[in-house]
């Protein structure tokens, strides 16, 4: 076969492969994008298997671990649903939270203690790790290994209670 037939039928079987991508028929389809009260993104989400498709609301933090629906919208869809997936986390931790970290740790009563210091200003604060690990809003404002540690201390003394009594 020559150079120029072989050319041609690469260039045909692109266009056909293209064709065939982009004529594939998806359940679902965003259809819009909206913003709630808090700022985040909302998709609007056709479904076609219902006769009249009114957009059905979601958040695409949802979307994007359901890989069964996933599976069910356009890679641009999918990308879309990522990209304003990542965006609201942005939001969620650009949102000015008081950084705190832990100054010590002491043990009273067979518990863990934790001397808490604000990185802003120099309160200080004590709280047990079942107190800190119970209070997600208080959690949210340590560094990951922060977390892990206080975690990871409720739990095992959780354990200890449980095997003690």
């Amino acid at each position: 076969m020559s150079e120029t037939a072989k050319g041609k039928l690469s260039r045909w079987l692109k266009s056909y492969t293209e064709l065939l991508n982009r004529s594939q028929i998806h359940r679902c389809k965003v259809v819009g994008i909206e913003r709630n009260q808090d700022g985040k993104n909302i998709l609007l989400v056709a479904i076609n298997t219902i006769k009249s498709p009114l957009p059905i609301e979601y958040l695409p933090e949802e979307l994007v671990v359901q890989n069964e629906m996933l599976r069910e919208f356009s890679q641009e869809d999918v990308r879309a649903i990522t990209f304003c997936a990542i965006k609201n986390a942005e939001k969620l931790s650009n949102q000015t939270k008081e950084k705190i970290f832990i100054k010590k740790q002491e043990f009273h009563d067979n518990q863990t203690v934790y001397v808490l210091q604000s990185a802003d200003t120099s309160w200080e604060i004590r709280k047990t790790a079942r107190e800190l690990y119970s209070d997600s809003l208080l959690l949210s404002c340590f560094d990951l290994k922060d977390i892990i540690n206080i975690v990871s201390t409720a739990v095992q003394e959780q354990l200890i209670n449980d095997f003690g009594n």
